[in-house]
């Protein structure tokens, strides 16, 4: 790995994810609570760090399942429907509507905490789309389309963080094809006539590792603005992340079909020229989200310094809000073993170990600390909430949660205990 670049992301990292607090502690009576020993423990970050979710092992009580969930609570914050929320899900076949696996996903979502991406409304590649949705007249088609969004928009209204409304536009166009480039704008005003608040997404692959495709999502997302579009978000992809290890590792020849199973040596992208392409896309305004990472190598210690590289960097860029990996467990991972971060009997892959650092360890901040004269400490934390502990002599309430975000980057909270 690129060890200079991974120091100056750490330090670019200091600078935007975390912010400086004041904490004082009150008795009751409203005195000081002075020089007592006090543990602040973070137990949520600000930042987004999800998961693709499948349904099944949602619902599995077989110990696998038990697993899954799990993991997912104690790594993430934030997810995304695998395929339950997509088209061919929800309406398999004409007039056949069903959301079982979409609500079980946002029952568990709910009660764990999870912010939740919509993904996705529509997928241009005529080969995601239901025969029976290919089969309709043009008519049929606009009803149909404007019948699902109806459906499923206001269903999940205000409990997404963005939907994806058009999934793949670049290099895929059944719906442009059969009913005119116009149609994506009306998709974006279909479903923001259904839903007044919720962030509106693109989304697309292969942006990261080609300057030239970066350029042509930045010219589709003005000609969307320009038409009247309301993009008030960057969905980018990253399947190809395991080409950020600093050397060159086998990986899927092209990432349009991993099903071939054809590995080749790839080169790294320079952090350079990530960077470069983020710009690009940064122009807009308006947050960008990695929505599908995926880190597929035979290399097991190429896939856990790819991943670190790759969120680092990221994790590194203030307009970046959310890096969500598309899958962890061999099991259910849609490229099995070669992407994977546990395996299927749930041991952490070198890959899993170095997400459990950065997630639990290095980008946490656990403070141990003594209040002053004034009853207060200072320190500087990621972003997040907090969990105060006051020491076990005491006989007041002993815990306490505050939350910490870079609206404020520098706060004081009063705690009375």
């Amino acid at each position: 790995m690129n060890e200079g670049l991974l120091a100056a992301a750490n330090a670019q990292i200091e600078r935007v994810r975390k912010g400086t607090l004041t904490l004082r502690l009150h008795k009751p009576d409203g005195s000081p609570l002075a020089y007592t020993a006090v543990k602040l423990r973070q137990t949520r970050s600000h930042f987004l760090f999800g998961t693709c979710i499948d349904a099944m092992y949602i619902r599995d009580q077989s110990p696998d399942g038990q697993q899954y969930r799990a993991f997912i609570t104690k790594y993430f914050n934030a997810g995304v429907c695998e395929n339950a929320m997509k088209w061919p899900s929800v309406e398999p076949v004409a007039g056949y509507v069903t959301f079982e696996d979409a609500d079980a996903i946002m029952q568990f979502a709910d009660a764990n905490g999870l912010a939740m991406r919509g993904h996705c409304l529509f997928w241009e590649s005529a080969e995601r789309v239901q025969p029976w949705v290919q089969a309709l007249s043009n008519d049929d088609l606009v009803a149909a389309m404007e019948r699902h969004i109806g459906d499923i928009v206001p269903r999940y209204q205000s409990r997404m963080v963005g939907w994806d409304v058009d999934n793949e536009m670049l290099d895929n166009a059944f719906y442009a094809d059969r009913l005119g480039g116009g149609v994506r704008v009306q998709m974006f005003a279909n479903a923001r006539a259904n839903d007044p608040r919720t962030p509106l997404f693109t989304n697309e692959y292969g942006v990261v590792g080609d300057d030239a495709k970066t350029l042509r999502y930045r010219n589709l997302i003005q000609q969307l603005g320009d038409a009247g579009a309301q993009v008030g978000g960057i969905g980018i992809q990253a399947h190809e992340a395991a080409r950020f290890a600093g050397r060159s590792l086998p990986v899927i020849v092209d990432i349009t079909r991993p099903e071939t199973g054809i590995y080749r040596d790839a080169p790294p992208i320079p952090g350079e020229a990530f960077f470069r392409r983020l710009d690009t896309l940064a122009t807009f305004g308006v947050p960008l989200y990695f929505t599908e990472v995926t880190f597929d190598t035979r290399d097991d210690a190429g896939r856990a310094d790819a991943l670190e590289m790759f969120m680092t960097l990221a994790f590194s860029r203030p307009e970046i809000r959310l890096i969500n990996l598309w899958g962890f467990w061999e099991k259910a991972h849609w490229r099995g073993r070669d992407a994977a971060l546990v395996d299927r009997d749930w041991n952490l892959l070198p890959a899993g170990e170095r997400l459990q650092e950065l997630l639990m360890q290095r980008w946490r901040t656990n403070v141990q600390a003594v209040t002053d004269a004034d009853g207060s400490i200072v320190f500087r934390g990621f972003y997040g909430t907090y969990n105060a502990l006051t020491d076990d002599t005491l006989t007041l309430p002993r815990q306490a949660t505050i939350t910490f975000t870079p609206d404020v980057p520098e706060i004081t909270a009063t705690l009375s205990l």
